[in-house]
C-alpha cells in the first residue's frame, strides 16, 4: 500500500533565451521543493531549447550545486517537444525511485516564478484523487497599461476558471504517460493535453487558489503564445475595443 502523504515530482520547465529570469525562476522551484515533506522527491528539469545566450550556463550553475537541477538541452525549436523533453527526463530520473503510482508531473515556464506552496499545493489535488490540476497567472513587474488590460480580460469565477497555461500546470504522471504526454506542437502544447486528458475521461480540475507570477512581456519566444495574448490585449485596450479573450 502507498503509505505516501504527498507525491514525488517530476517537474520540466522548457527555456528559451531567458538569462534574464532563468535563475529567479529556478530559486522559486528549489525553495517549493523545500517546502515538500521529503524536498529530494523533486525532480526538477530545465530544457534548454535553441539557446543563444547565457540561460544553459545559468541553470547548469544550479545544477553543479543541486542535485534535484537537470538540465538538458537541444534544438527542439517547438514549445511543445521541448516542454515533453523536461518532463520524459524528470520521470526518467523519478522512476529510478519508485513507479508511476505515486509520481506527480508539474510544469512552468522559465520566465515564471513560483511560490512556496506551488508543490504541496498541488499534492492536495493528488492526494483527494484528482488527476489533473489547471492554475492562473498573474503578472511579474508590469505597467499601468498592461496590468490594467490583463486584469479586464482575464475572466476568473469564485474559485475556477477557463484557462489553461503550460507555465501552471499539474498532472499525474500516470494520466500524463496514458495520453502520450505534451504534443511536440509550435505552441498550445498546453490546451491539447488537456484535451486529451479531458477526453479521456480524466479527474480535471481548475483552481484559482494555484498561481504563479510570469513575465508580462508583449513580445515572446512562440508565436501564439502567451505574450502574443498579452499583447493582443493590450492593443484592444488601447483602441478602446471592449472584447473579452481567454487563455
Amino acid at each position: 500500500m502507498n503509505e505516501r502523504t504527498q507525491p514525488r515530482f517530476a517537474v520540466g520547465v522548457p527555456a528559451r533565451d531567458e538569462e534574464l529570469l532563468v535563475g529567479e525562476s529556478i530559486e522559486s522551484l528549489l525553495a517549493a521543493a523545500d517546502a515538500l515533506d521529503d524536498p529530494a522527491s523533486a525532480h526538477i528539469v530545465i530544457a534548454c531549447d535553441t539557446c543563444t545566450d547565457a540561460t544553459p550556463g545559468i541553470a547548469n550553475a544550479f545544477a553543479r550545486r543541486d542535485a534535484r537541477v537537470t538540465v538538458v538541452e537541444g534544438t527542439w525549436r517547438s514549445a511543445g517537444a521541448c516542454r515533453a523533453a523536461a518532463i520524459d527526463r524528470a520521470l526518467t530520473q523519478a522512476r529510478v525511485h519508485g513507479n508511476l503510482d505515486d509520481l506527480w508531473v508539474a510544469t512552468t515556464d522559465s520566465d515564471t516564478v513560483v511560490p512556496t506552496d506551488w508543490l504541496t499545493s498541488q499534492a492536495l489535488f493528488w492526494s483527494s484523487g484528482d488527476h489533473a490540476v489547471a492554475g492562473i497567472v498573474d503578472l511579474l513587474d508590469a505597467d499601468h497599461d498592461v496590468r490594467s488590460a490583463f486584469g479586464r480580460h482575464y475572466l476568473l469565477g469564485h474559485d475556477s476558471h477557463g484557462h489553461v497555461h503550460g507555465a501552471n500546470l499539474g498532472i499525474r504522471a500516470d494520466a500524463y504517460v496514458s495520453v502520450g504526454g505534451f504534443p511536440p506542437v509550435p505552441t498550445a502544447e498546453d490546451h491539447a493535453l488537456w484535451h486529451e486528458l479531458r477526453r479521456a475521461g480524466f479527474i480535471c480540475r481548475s483552481s484559482v487558489a494555484l498561481r504563479v507570477a510570469t513575465s508580462p512581456r508583449l513580445i515572446g519566444r512562440a508565436v501564439a503564445g502567451f505574450a502574443d495574448h498579452m499583447h493582443q490585449l493590450v492593443t484592444l485596450s488601447l483602441t478602446g475595443t471592449d472584447a473579452a479573450a481567454t487563455a
